[in-house]
């Protein structure tokens, strides 16, 4: 038996888990029962404007905050343009030309 969506009835997604006082504000009875896709809780914590901590529960990937996905894609991006020249917002600092003075 799969478990479906009480919005889109889809099925079969990773677990995105919120706090409960978040999920009381977006369930439709109000409490903790329901069920709701990744994809519906956001939808419905941005229709109601409810700004929580999310945490990706199950599956491949692993929920960190945006202050350390911003330093991962920095450091990321670092890397591409200093390893394979990739052309990006750092590789006119990391690849010194005559043209920037470095």
């Amino acid at each position: 038996m799969s478990t479906q969506c009480d919005e889109c009835q889809c099925t079969n997604w990773p677990d995105l888990v919120i706090p409960y006082w978040a999920w009381t504000k977006i369930s439709d009875a109000g409490d903790d029962s329901g069920m709701l896709c990744p994809t519906c809780i956001l939808r419905r914590l941005e229709k109601m404007q409810v700004v929580c901590e999310v945490a990706v529960m199950s599956g491949p990937a692993r929920s960190v905050s945006p202050e350390t996905m911003m330093l991962l894609r920095t450091v990321e991006n670092m890397e591409l343009a200093l390893r394979d020249g990739r052309e990006n917002g750092y590789s006119g600092r990391l690849n010194p030309t005559p043209e920037n003075g470095e």
